[in-house]
C-alpha cells in the first residue's frame, strides 16, 4: 500500500508505486506541493516509483532501515530508479496470425483469464496466472529480457494488467490477443486443455490410492494450519520450475492448492516442461472444506 498525506501546502507520499502521477495530481487538486517521500521498507513485490516523483517534484526521499534489495530488475530499478514514465503503456490488438508468428519468435503468452477458461482452452506454450494474482507470483515466473503478450478475457482487463506488470518492472509488452481465445480458435490455431478433477473423484483416488502424484503448490504454512491429503508431493509454486525434476513424468499429476489459482498457474508451468499428463483439481482446498474431504491435519 501506499499513502500520500498532507498539511498546510505540503504533502508527503509513502511508499510510491512506481506510476506516481497519481500522486501529483492528488496533491494539485488539494493546492499541496509533494515535498518529501518516504520509503518505510524494503520493496520485493513492485517497483517504487520514489527517484521518478522526486525528479517530477524535487521532493527528498527518506529512507527506512535494512533495505537491501535483493531481486534482479526490481533491485536495479529501486536502487537506480524505473525509466521514466508519463503514461501508462498501452499495449496494441494483435490478430491470432501475428500472435502466433511473435510467439514463435521468442514472445510469451500470459493468460491471464480465469482457471476454469484456461483448462477449457489455452495456447501451447503459455504460462497461466489469473489476473488478480499477478502482483503476488508474476515475479516467480516472468522474464525481464522476453516480450510478453497479453490473453484476458476482455479488453477492459488490460489496463489492469498493464498497472500490475509495470508496477513489477515488467515493461516489454508487446500487445494483447485481438479477440481473446475465440479469435484464436476461429482461426483454426492448435490449442490444448487441462482436465479438471474434482474433489470427489480426487477423494476417491486418495482412499483408493490409485497411482497419480497429487503436487500441493501450497506454502508450507498452510499445510500445518489447514491441512493436507495423504501420499502428496508438496514442492512450493514459486519453486517449481526449480524442482520440476521430482515431479514424476510417467503418470497423471493433479495440481493442488488453496483455491485453484495457484494450482493452474502450476499445471501450465507442467505443460511448459512437456507434461503431458496434467490434471487441475478446482477449487482445491476451499472445495474439500464443503465437501468434506479425508484431510491429515
Amino acid at each position: 500500500l501506499s499513502y500520500i498525506i498532507g498539511h498546510n501546502g505540503q504533502a508527503a507520499v509513502i511508499d510510491p508505486r512506481r506510476d506516481c502521477q497519481v500522486y501529483v495530481d492528488i496533491a494539485r487538486s488539494h493546492g499541496a506541493r509533494i515535498t518529501h517521500i518516504f520509503e518505510t521498507h524494503r520493496n520485493e513485490d513492485y517497483v517504487v516509483g520514489s527517484l521518478d516523483l522526486s525528479r517530477r517534484t524535487g521532493a527528498e526521499i527518506h529512507h527506512g532501515k535494512n533495505l537491501d534489495f535483493a531481486y534482479g530488475k526490481m533491485e536495479e530499478y529501486n536502487q537506480q530508479g524505473a525509466p521514466h514514465m508519463n503514461l501508462l503503456p498501452e499495449p496494441a490488438p494483435i490478430s491470432a496470425g501475428q500472435f502466433e508468428r511473435t510467439m514463435a519468435e521468442g514472445m510469451l503468452c500470459l493468460d491471464l483469464r480465469s482457471p476454469e477458461a484456461f483448462a477449457g482452452a489455452f495456447i501451447p506454450g503459455s504460462l497461466a496466472i489469473p489476473l488478480d494474482i499477478v502482483p503476488g507470483f508474476a515475479g516467480y515466473f516472468l522474464p525481464y529480457d522476453k516480450t510478453i503478450g497479453l490473453v484476458v478475457d476482455s479488453e477492459s482487463d488490460v489496463d489492469t494488467a498493464v498497472r500490475y506488470l509495470i508496477r513489477l518492472g515488467f515493461d516489454n509488452i508487446g500487445g494483447y490477443l485481438a479477440g481473446g481465445l475465440h479469435a484464436w480458435e476461429t482461426s483454426g490455431k492448435p490449442y490444448d486443455r487441462i482436465a479438471a478433477v474434482h474433489v470427489d473423484e480426487l477423494t476417491q483416488r486418495v482412499k483408493e490410492q490409485a497411482d497419480f502424484t497429487l503436487l500441493d503448490v501450497r506454502e508450507k504454512e498452510e499445510l500445518e494450519q489447514t491441512g493436507k491429503f495423504p501420499g502428496f508431493l508438496h514442492i512450493f509454486l514459486g519453486e517449481l520450475p526449480g524442482q520440476i525434476s521430482r515431479v514424476p513424468r510417467d503418470k497423471a499429476v493433479t495440481t493442488f492448492c488453496g483455491s485453484g489459482k495457484r494450482a493452474i498457474i502450476a499445471a501450465s508451468i507442467l505443460k511448459q516442461h512437456g507434461f503431458e499428463w496434467v490434471e487441475d483439481n478446482l477449487g482445491s482446498m476451499a472445495a474439500c472444506k464443503a465437501a468434506g474431504c479425508p484431510i491429515e491435519g
